[in-house]
């Protein structure tokens, strides 16, 4: 299990990854986390991901912490990619091109450019393709990011599937200062070989799942007027999204409001 975390130079986190890798059918789960969220440091007190690595980037225990407590898994590895150095990695890693699906503006924080992107280009410059998959000043930067992410990344494992773990561990080291690899206290390996064969493994062709924040509405079901909201303002301050909170508890069956709640509930859908 390794969280992937790319770092800013101010030293912010701007997007993070929890991947999951299954040894038995070669499954990959990838859970991509808003960098606002917050939780518990491990002194106790309120930290977010986004700032969670700027005081100890070369022992990360809050961020680890956090990660945890977020994701309820162990983490064995933590791989911290600095921004400004992705589109050097991809060009080693050889990421794909990538097939623009949407008509859009995209600021390219390598550059600085603004560019106007049409539906169905092809772009094959590694510093667009991560600047278009990172959705960088967007306004919905996470959701953006995270729905271009998901068709993407089976194409990525599918290009690191050609490699050879020597050429990609070559190609890893010859990009020096381009990512850190901080593993656990129980797992001794580092360094570029090792992240090859994490590499590899990841992309090693068993089903890619990945995962974002699932969308939160909040009912009111205790009759106070405003308590939706001042929940949703709850909720938001600590990084979760919620797409509304105006609509009132309904009895079963009907349009009737139903405000006889004497706990909260939480009711989780998924979608097949």
């Amino acid at each position: 299990n390794t969280a992937v975390a790319v770092v800013g130079g101010d030293g912010m986190l701007s997007r993070v990854a929890y991947i999951s890798w299954y040894e038995g059918d070669g499954s990959l789960e990838v859970f991509l986390l808003p960098t606002e969220l917050v939780g518990k440091a491990s002194g106790g007190e309120d930290l977010s991901l986004a700032s969670s690595l700027r005081e100890r980037a070369d022992n990360p225990v809050d961020y680890r912490y956090l990660v945890e407590s977020i994701t309820s898994r162990p983490l064995h590895y933590v791989l911290s990619l600095p921004l400004e150095r992705l589109p050097a990695l991809g060009e080693a890693l050889g990421l794909p091109p990538i097939e623009v699906q949407e008509d859009c503006e995209m600021f390219n924080p390598f550059t600085g450019a603004v560019e106007r992107m049409r539906k169905g280009m092809v772009v094959r410059d590694r510093d667009r393709i991560l600047a278009y998959l990172l959705a960088a000043g967007s306004t919905y930067g996470y959701r953006e990011s995270t729905r271009r992410c998901i068709p993407y990344l089976p194409l990525a494992a599918e290009a690191l599937r050609g490699r050879e773990e020597e050429e990609l561990a070559g190609a890893l080291s010859g990009t020096a200062g381009s990512f850190s690899l901080y593993p656990s206290p129980s797992d001794g390996k580092e360094g570029s070989a090792y992240l090859a064969s994490l590499m590899l493994a990841w992309s090693g062709g068993g089903d890619i799942k990945v995962f974002g924040t699932p969308k939160i509405e909040v009912l009111n079901g205790c009759g106070v007027v405003g308590a939706g909201m001042a929940f949703k303002m709850r909720l938001e301050e600590r990084g979760f999204r919620v797409d509304d909170a105006t609509r009132n508890a309904k009895k079963e069956g009907e349009d009737t409001n139903d405000f006889s709640y004497q706990a909260s509930v939480v009711f989780v859908g998924f979608q097949a």
